[in-house]
């Protein structure tokens, strides 16, 4: 029944504490800084360890590349798998990790004992509830397309550089690492996304979680090669999908809709190095859907 949600939830996130998230986030920080690190010294030492072309493959043995390729794709592979070792941030697009809070914050405790199905109902779209959570999507829509176009932007100029010959694929590679680590940044740290354009409370509620492989793998596209096919296609399996699931399952992402969302019921605390959130950001969390 919906009305124990809150217990389950509560038993998930006990769960979610047992694989440590975010300790699993802090070490992915580590092993990508690590990479950027080499990637740095191989730019300034031996740049063609940088060389797509050359050095991915097997022949090319655990080469820089190699190493950088696997990292990728087992990032992006994870996002395939409700049950991964991710933050809820990456997984609220799956079905399986929506939970509804009490019906009786939606419809009134005399039809509490209406099912989850109560979502895909005329009457829930003919409701007040339905109007917020349209308008809660074009508020994310809004703060996406933002990002949207300072990310097209600063990539446009990034191959315009590159175009012009002012910086070589090595230096591609080279920015592909930087995104890659900043991404667990972010997470665990500062979120200029978040600040700027998002405005959204923490990465858990973030509405462009899962945008960070096709990011990552954006100066990648200015270099033709099978390095870069085979992750950004990948890459851009998962955007595609998380976009499909976004529009035709808001409530999925909205804290106000889906228990998994709230702090209440969190399990991970990566906002633990940020600041706390503000009053007002928490009065979202938690405010009583009338």
């Amino acid at each position: 029944m919906i009305n124990n949600q809150e217990k389950k939830l509560s038993g998930r996130g006990r769960s979610q504490n047992f694989f440590h998230v975010f300790n699993v986030y802090v070490l992915e920080l580590a092993l990508k800084s690590a990479l950027f690190a080499a990637g740095i010294a191989a730019y300034v030492w031996a740049p063609d360890k940088l060389n797509v072309h050359t050095q991915f493959g097997l022949r090319s043995g655990l080469s820089l590349i190699n190493i950088m390729w696997l990292l990728v794709f087992l990032s992006i592979m994870q996002k395939f798998f409700p049950q991964a070792v991710t933050s809820i941030g990456s997984r609220k697009h799956f079905k399986e990790l929506f939970h509804l809070p009490p019906v009786e914050k939606f419809l009134g405790k005399d039809l509490a004992q209406l099912s989850d199905e109560v979502l895909n109902t005329e009457f829930f779209r003919g409701s007040k509830n339905y109007e917020i959570l349209l308008e809660e999507k074009r508020a994310l829509n809004r703060g996406a397309l933002l990002v949207l176009l300072a990310w097209i932007i600063l990539n446009l100029f990034i191959g315009a550089l590159y175009f012009k010959g002012v910086i070589n694929q090595s230096m591609l590679v080279l920015i592909s690492m930087f995104y890659f680590a900043s991404d667990m940044i972010c997470v665990l740290m500062y979120c200029p996304f978040q600040k700027l354009f998002m405005k959204n409370r923490c990465c858990v509620t973030c509405r462009i979680f899962n945008w960070d492989s096709m990011m990552l793998c954006t100066p990648l596209l200015f270099i033709p090669s099978w390095f870069s096919l085979t992750l950004c296609s990948l890459a851009l399996i998962v955007l595609i999908r998380w976009e499909i699931v976004f529009n035709r399952h808001p409530e999925r992402f909205s804290e106000r809709f889906n228990l998994s969302l709230r702090c209440a019921g969190c399990g991970e605390k990566l906002c633990r190095m940020r600041d706390s959130a503000s009053p007002r950001q928490e009065d979202v969390s938690t405010a009583k859907i009338k």
